[in-house]
């Protein structure tokens, strides 16, 4: 994106490319112009002229050179970074970390599309993986909040999990999930993607 939009501001984005003999020559009669050598004038005569000042045309015909130069070897060096990029991928995977509250405390409110839709993050996902109290799930569906490529779980919930509305994160299976504020929803907004879970989130995201 940050490459797209150089480009864009790029005034010389659209010319063609320099002729590369029309540039060889411009380069030849620059060096042999700046490597004539200077006549050494006789007590009590002056320099030549062509000898005390460098035509301006000179100078401007070398500063165009080396910006011609310099814009080839940058699209050289720009189209590698491209091929590399396009090698190596986008960079790393975008995460979201999210944590079940260890200080679930007060009733549960009884789920309904209301409520559900005030929550910041909602998606489907597949757990992926489970290494200790860290559950990694490949979102399916984003129903609210920015796009990830995964979303990690950390269960801090000092007890059973059924006792808040949410079950044990296993390698396979799929849910639905709602967090704000970095927490996950428990008391039945978070679960295995059941049938009657499921109709709850389509309910709420259409």
């Amino acid at each position: 994106e940050l490459r797209a939009l150089l480009r864009s501001a790029d005034p010389a984005d659209s010319l063609a490319p320099a002729d590369p003999e029309g540039l060889a020559a411009l380069l030849n009669q620059i060096q042999e112009d700046t490597m004539t050598e200077v006549e050494t004038p006789a007590p009590g005569q002056e320099r030549p002229e062509s000898s005390r000042t460098r035509r301006p045309l000179t100078w401007v015909a070398a500063a165009a050179a080396a910006a011609i130069v310099g814009g080839v070897g940058y699209a050289a060096v720009n189209s590698q970074g491209d091929a590399d990029s396009d090698v190596a991928g986008q960079g790393a995977p975008v995460t979201l970390a999210l944590t079940v509250p260890d200080d679930v405390s007060g009733k549960c409110a009884v789920p309904s599309p209301e409520i559900l839709s005030t929550f910041e993050v909602a998606f489907k996902g597949t757990v992926t993986g489970v290494e200790g109290a860290v559950a990694t799930l490949e979102p399916i569906e984003m129903f609210a909040g920015d796009a990830v490529d995964e979303i990690a779980i950390t269960n801090s919930f000092q007890g059973t999990p059924s006792l808040i509305g949410l079950v044990d994160f296993e390698v396979g299976k799929t849910y639905l999930v709602a967090a704000s504020d970095g927490n996950v929803g428990v008391c039945g907004f978070s679960g295995e993607a059941t049938p009657r879970l499921q109709a709850l989130y389509d309910a709420t995201f259409g």
